[in-house]
């Protein structure tokens, strides 16, 4: 496996079909790496409702109205909850499938035409995720439940001893997660369902899972490196508010808290574009690692191997007697 042959591919086809970039924002909106600003406030009175007991609520608004507040920003949060997984997914699918057709030969890319082609795998990858998921979920509970218990019975000791363990849980999650991006490649790639992606996945994965933890060791520093560079510039925003807050002045607390919210506004659409083509690059390696591996597209030969080859010298002509 030619590893630096297929960095380098997936940051030509990112950076050639631009097109990609807004399947790698909508594909990162379901990342767990977006963060957020949290401001404080100095003063309690400045924040709406913060001293207020819920006796106290109940008795200036009636119960239907706290009800159908209620109601509706669960409703909201549901709402976006579906969307931004609809988009994600959208947006992984796309990124794989427009790899897919550059690598077969495709010299353009159409936003509309590869979001509707990516539709018709949305089920399939979805309930992927979410039967996973809730498997995941279930033993992670187990897990926890279990490891309580025994740290009880045994006053603790076999907690300390069974720490450990528990903390295999992470690289554990890591290599499912592999093997779960490798299924989804599957699905697009080959067309297949659920259960035959995933039997897919796991079979290419465990076969080449040295090939795997080198690529993914890969794309974790690649990852860490470009999310400091993303984030260094929230620094800047950050110090002049930690220094208006230390001020304790409220005008200066104002001031700073203002200016840190214009700037997280001017460089949003930055960090979205350049989360979007870390995004896209990541989903393109992927892709690309399950093509050469299963052989859809085969890696190019060395260089050396396409040279031409050295013409015969040409015989000089007869001279004529």
């Amino acid at each position: 496996m030619n590893f630096g042959e297929i960095l380098t591919r997936a940051w030509q086809i990112i950076w050639k079909y631009k097109v990609l970039w807004i399947f790698g924002i909508l594909a990162g909106f379901g990342s767990s790496g977006s963060s957020n600003v949290q401001y404080s406030f100095s003063r309690r009175d400045n924040v709406p409702f913060s001293g207020m007991r819920f006796d106290q609520l109940t008795e200036r608004f009636p119960a239907w109205q706290i009800a159908l507040f209620v109601g509706i920003v669960i409703l909201v949060i549901l709402l976006f909850t579906i969307l931004v997984i609809f988009l994600s997914t959208i947006g992984k699918i796309g990124l794989i499938k427009g790899t897919y057709q550059v690598e077969q030969g495709e010299e353009k890319l159409i936003f509309g035409e590869l979001f509707s082609n990516s539709g018709r795998f949305f089920w399939r990858v979805f309930l992927l995720n979410l039967i996973v998921g809730l498997v995941v979920f279930v033993l992670v509970i187990m897990i926890i439940l279990a490891y309580a218990f025994a740290a009880i019975a045994t006053l603790g000791i076999l907690g300390i001893c069974l720490l450990p363990f528990i903390c295999l849980l992470v690289p554990l999650g890591w290599l499912l997660n592999l093997v779960i991006q490798q299924a989804i490649v599957a699905i697009v790639v080959e067309d297949l369902g659920i259960g035959a992606g995933f039997q897919r996945g796991w079979e290419v994965f465990t076969k080449n899972i040295g090939t795997y933890l080198v690529m993914g060791l890969i794309l974790f520093l690649i990852s860490l490196v470009a999310g400091a560079i993303l984030g260094l510039p929230a620094l800047f925003i950050l110090g002049p508010i930690a220094v208006g807050v230390l001020s304790g002045t409220q005008v200066i607390i104002n001031s700073a808290l203002i200016f840190g919210l214009v700037c997280c506004v001017l460089y949003l659409p930055v960090l979205l574009l350049g989360n979007g083509i870390l995004t896209g690059f990541t989903n393109s390696v992927w892709t690309l690692t399950f093509l050469r591996l299963t052989g859809r597209t085969p890696e190019p030969p060395p260089a050396d191997e396409l040279a031409p080859a050295d013409e015969p010298t040409p015989e000089p002509p007869a001279e004529a007697s």
